[in-house]
């Protein structure tokens, strides 16, 4: 049996999952200050009975305790595919993750633990007003990432293909746009409301374009959030959280990063040298089948893949009561912007309502279910 909440971490559990000869004797656990809505994650200090060189600290990240949450999120089996990536992949992934001493997860209860390495010398960058040298450095390690995967026949089942299951989001969407009321449709954007309800219409039509597409390993939630980076020239970068992972289009990690990571204006200047980088480090690392024309398409998509997860809030909470909370916080830490105007600003620049009538006027509607 493994631990499901911080009150069964035992001395015994801790010395079995970081078994050396200088066993353990004692531990504290201190709640980290930042915590996301499906896991709580501690620090954990240990105390060994002598000098070793064994880690000071571990980071142990559980399944949110909260009963309806877990309910909600075992549809998208998000605490088995994080077990799952870092069971099967960890170190040998091909981008930079902490390393796991404990990968468990329990399907009756749908409950998880994870113990990781704590990464000293690592920052998380700021939500709202980070910098074209972050996105830079991790278009440098997601794309080799993505490359070795391509097309691979070794992802383990328990992690989905998001093209296999086109009607996954259907519901929720449906719902939030329903309940967008008229004076708020220019709040949450004209542009937006448009492609989501395009995509109502069609998505078993971007589905099967994307299911043609090579796949990959993807991240699946790539946002500067999901990223540590280096204090000092030596420190390490690593990417967290995986608790989206799946076999996708490589480009969709590329747009969540370069959409909601940059603002505007310097999406703008840097996008296109961003995406191009991208495409030439596929082919450096032995991509030969997808040409920049058809990663330009697919990230284009991506921004749609964006909206579909963050229109998804509105289904479950008020709309007017959002806008009036978020309109209270200062314009420049807004989460709306990131949200919403970011990604309809890109939407705009990309004419993504054109290519995504048609992809629904040449793409037939029936999913592929064979291998990437």
């Amino acid at each position: 049996m493994f631990p499901t909440h911080i009150d069964a971490v035992t001395v015994a559990w801790l010395n079995q999952v970081l078994a050396d000869d200088v066993p353990i004797t004692a531990f504290q656990a201190e709640k980290l200050a930042e915590q996301g809505r499906t896991s709580v994650v501690y620090l954990l200090t240990l105390t060994y009975a002598a000098a070793t060189n064994r880690p000071a600290k571990v980071v142990a990240k559980f399944s949110a305790g909260e009963q309806y949450v877990k309910k909600a999120l075992q549809i998208q089996n998000v605490f088995e595919r994080e077990v799952l990536f870092y069971r099967h992949f960890g170190s040998r992934a091909g981008i930079p993750v902490p390393h796991c001493y404990a990968a468990e997860y329990n399907p009756d209860e749908n409950a998880c633990v994870l113990l990781l390495e704590f990464i000293e010398n690592a920052r998380q960058p700021d939500l709202f007003h980070g910098t074209v040298a972050e996105v830079d450095l991790a278009v440098e390690h997601l794309a080799p990432f993505h490359a070795r995967w391509w097309r691979s026949r070794e992802i383990p089942a328990g992690i989905p293909c998001e093209y296999d299951r086109p009607d996954l989001y259907l519901a929720d969407v449906t719902k939030a746009l329903a309940k967008i009321p008229r004076e708020h449709r220019d709040n949450v954007g004209l542009t937006v409301i448009e492609v989501l309800e395009l995509w109502l219409q069609h998505h078993q039509q971007i589905a099967a374009y994307g299911r043609e597409r090579p796949l990959t390993l993807c991240h699946g939630s790539f946002h500067r959030q999901q990223l540590l980076y280096p204090t000092a020239e030596n420190d390490p970068f690593r990417v967290i959280d995986w608790q989206s992972v799946g076999l996708d289009s490589g480009p969709v990690d590329l747009a969540r990063l370069i959409v909601t990571g940059l603002l505007p204006e310097e999406r703008k200047t840097h996008e296109a040298r961003l995406v191009a980088r991208y495409h030439a480090l596929l082919c450096e690392h032995g991509v030969t089948d997808i040409s920049l024309a058809q990663v330009w398409d697919l990230y284009r998509l991506g921004i749609v893949r964006i909206l579909v997860l963050h229109i998804q809030v509105f289904a479950h909470f008020s709309v007017k009561l959002m806008i009036e909370h978020w309109s209270k916080v200062a314009e420049e830490r807004s989460l709306w912007k990131i949200l919403f105007q970011w990604p309809q600003q890109a939407l705009l620049a990309h004419r993504v309502p054109e290519l995504m009538r048609q992809l629904a006027a040449t793409t037939p509607s029936a999913v592929s279910g064979g291998t990437p």
